[in-house]
């Protein structure tokens, strides 16, 4: 099945951890996505983007759900935008991973995957 894999990255407050709370924080949002194989054929064969994933959508779906929030755990937005991706046109699957750098040293980052 065909898939787009797409990662974005955003600056937000998230975790519980005394050091993260009122800190900003960079996030790396990973996105793959399979689609309907006969979508991607025609959009491959009429170069319109309505017969495939507009992957600006998906983008604008993880900015939208950051926009003015603030996340204790990464698994709230990673499920939020997971359902959100789920309802566009022409996905069959949605996986999405977000990972951060982690407060303690010998952890140099912690990833959600659902």
């Amino acid at each position: 099945m065909p898939r787009i894999d797409l990662e974005v990255v955003v600056i937000t407050e998230i975790g519980i951890a005394p050091t993260e709370i009122g800190t900003q924080q960079s996030l790396d949002v990973h996105i793959g996505v399979e689609i309907d194989a006969d979508a991607a054929n025609k959009a491959a064969q009429t170069a319109d983007i309505h017969h495939t994933l507009d992957y600006s959508r998906c983008r604008s779906i993880v900015r939208h759900v950051f926009e003015g929030c603030r996340f204790d755990l990464l698994e709230e937005p990673t499920l939020l935008i997971k359902r959100q991706i789920e309802e566009l046109p022409h996905v069959r699957s949605v996986v999405v991973s977000i990972a951060k750098a982690h407060p303690w040293p010998d952890v140099p980052s912690v990833r959600f995957t659902a």
